[in-house]
């Protein structure tokens, strides 16, 4: 590595570390000659940014933690320079679970089937900052297939929510591990518990219960979604 000092397209001049054989170095000095300097670039794109156009994708998606429905949409092109104004309008920057790091911003399926103009309208307050193109969209049958879906679950739920719980005991208010120590012993959010003979014969009844209830939601719904479904509704 050497120090060089280059000069650039602009005109100006400014030192830098060029690596590699004479020949390759005296290239990239050549090269730099046709290039603006590095603060004439940036002067340039600021000045270029209004131009830009910022590019819009609209899809679906379904969450795995909650199974929620969501439209999501995902800006790319010229953002830098127009975050304040997307930050106003309701856009995060992070990853979504669709594609990579960008501008985005969810919205609940549910207020997109009241309401379907929600997408326009976003796009709309969005061309009041930059120019928008808008490269994909969701379409009816995307639409139609996450409402089948979403209707099913409802149904499994309904199912679901008429197997009887087993009912708690009370001395099982909190956290506990399940397991049962020596001299009958549990603990319920750090703190044990010295169980009589009748309630651990309570928490043994509970422990069969809870299995036989996990048993009967299987059955109600043997599928992938039944163990989201479990999850959710099952006694804890």
């Amino acid at each position: 590595m050497a120090k060089y000092q280059a000069t650039y397209g602009c005109g100006h001049t400014g030192t830098v570390d060029l690596f590699g054989p004479t020949k390759q170095r005296e290239n990239r000095l050549e090269w730099l000659a046709t290039q603006l300097c590095p603060d004439c670039w940036k002067e340039k794109q600021a000045k270029e940014a209004p131009s830009r156009p910022i590019f819009a994708s609209v899809s679906l998606f379904d969450t795995d933690v909650d199974e929620k429905v969501y439209v999501v949409i995902e800006l790319g092109g010229e953002t830098y320079s127009r975050k304040e104004d997307l930050k106003k309008l309701g856009f995060s920057w992070g990853a979504t679970p669709v594609g990579p790091t960008c501008w985005h911003k969810l919205i609940p399926f549910e207020d997109y089937i009241k309401n379907s103009a929600i997408v326009d309208d976003i796009i709309r307050e969005l061309k009041e900052i930059a120019p928008v193109s808008v490269s994909t969209s969701v379409s009816k049958k995307e639409v139609d297939f996450y409402l089948k879906r979403l209707q099913q679950k409802e149904e499994l739920r309904k199912k679901i929510a008429e197997i009887p719980k087993p009912k708690k005991p009370e001395f099982l208010n909190g956290r506990w591990n399940g397991k049962i120590y020596a001299k009958n012993t549990i603990y319920v959010d750090g703190e044990a518990i010295h169980l009589t003979s009748e309630q651990l014969q309570t928490l043994k009844q509970f422990l069969k219960d809870k299995e036989e209830y996990a048993a009967a939601v299987k059955a109600v719904a043997p599928s992938p979604s039944a163990e989201m479904l479990l999850r959710q509704t099952y006694y804890r």
